[in-house]
């Protein structure tokens, strides 16, 4: 099984207070500079060059557009110099409220250093998703955003996602934002099941729910990711997953570790992280067991079966009564992926 680390970076707060974030409470007393953090990845990067070539490296940094002109020219050169993930590709969620002369400077940042996609994420319409992002005049300041990209030579990427409370509008969502140039993708997609949005489950959509939208929108939701927990069970009961073949460590630099990270070799860090999911896996029961005990064989309601092994391992560390593990598992500091 191969190892993917991603090097996480937060220089500051997001803008909004989205109802499912998430992302944790970080403050500005965890944070370091931009150039501890990129020594850190640069490390590691090394590592991977002259040891362990399997290993996938990524640097990311959260809230991106909010870094200084000149750290962000500084990011986007960096991620192109070694070709990273997501290296023409930049969110623009949580963006603080800049004026539009700041937004047009910022763009056209963006668009001189390689930058080719922008994202936007949208909850419903006008004061129904700024109640969602709990931020006032935050669908306005998307749509301003959405059309200065265009001025800049940049395409539009949009994530739009789908609640029962919802659903109705979202036709009328999908007109507004076809009524502006410049789209590349939209992705319809359910919330993840962890951070805030555990809390959210009830607004979790049924597959016959789904199917009773327009073909416009059904035709951009991933069918193959998202299924009813009924239709997990039964794939999970009858050995139809693929084998799982990438182990995903998040580490997220603040000033607790960053003096480890940088000093420690890396393929003791590494090493120390295998060991905690090594360890973990051996406590927590298989999935099938978790899915026996905990998944719903009639249920509905549409999951990623990343989702669920959270939903389900949740529960598992509740009735256990183990509140460490349970801070943990919410973090979701470590997972493994399907590849």
């Amino acid at each position: 099984m191969r190892d993917y680390v991603s090097i996480d970076y937060f220089p500051s707060r997001c803008a909004c207070k989205c109802r499912h974030c998430l992302l944790g409470p970080y403050t500005s007393a965890d944070r370091v500079t931009y150039n501890h953090a990129k020594i850190i990845v640069e490390r590691f990067l090394l590592y991977r060059k002259t040891v362990c070539p399997e290993t996938q490296i990524n640097f990311m940094i959260c809230f991106d557009g909010s870094l200084p002109n000149d750290q962000l020219v500084d990011y986007i050169s960096f991620k192109n110099a070694y070709d990273l993930p997501g290296k023409d590709y930049m969110s623009l969620n949580g963006l603080p409220l800049y004026s539009q002369e700041e937004l047009r400077n910022l763009l056209s940042i963006l668009s001189q250093t390689g930058i080719r996609v922008v994202n936007l994420s949208f909850f419903g319409i006008e004061n129904i998703h700024d109640k969602f992002a709990r931020r006032f005049g935050d669908f306005d300041y998307l749509l301003t955003i959405a059309r200065i990209i265009t001025e800049y030579g940049l395409l539009r990427s949009e994530s739009i996602f789908l609640r029962k409370p919802t659903l109705k509008i979202l036709p009328e969502l999908v007109r507004m934002l076809d009524n502006i140039p410049g789209l590349a993708e939209r992705h319809f997609s359910f919330f993840d099941y962890r951070g805030l949005a555990v809390k959210l489950d009830d607004e979790r959509p049924e597959y016959t729910d789904i199917t009773a939208l327009p073909d416009n929108i059904l035709e951009n939701i991933n069918f193959n990711t998202y299924r009813p927990e009924a239709e997990w069970y039964r794939r999970i009961m009858s050995n139809e997953l693929p084998m799982k073949t990438l182990r995903v460590h998040s580490i997220v630099v603040n000033n607790r570790n960053a003096n480890y990270l940088e000093r420690e070799p890396c393929d003791k860090i590494l090493a120390s992280l295998q060991k905690r999911e090594e360890q973990r896996r051996i406590i927590e029961p298989s999935l099938i067991s978790l899915a026996n005990i905990y998944g719903d064989k009639e249920g509905y309601k549409m999951y990623a079966l990343r989702d669920l092994e959270w939903k389900w391992m949740l529960n598992f560390y509740i009735d256990q009564q183990n509140k460490h593990s349970l801070r943990r598992i919410t973090r979701h500091q470590s997972s493994i992926e399907y590849k």
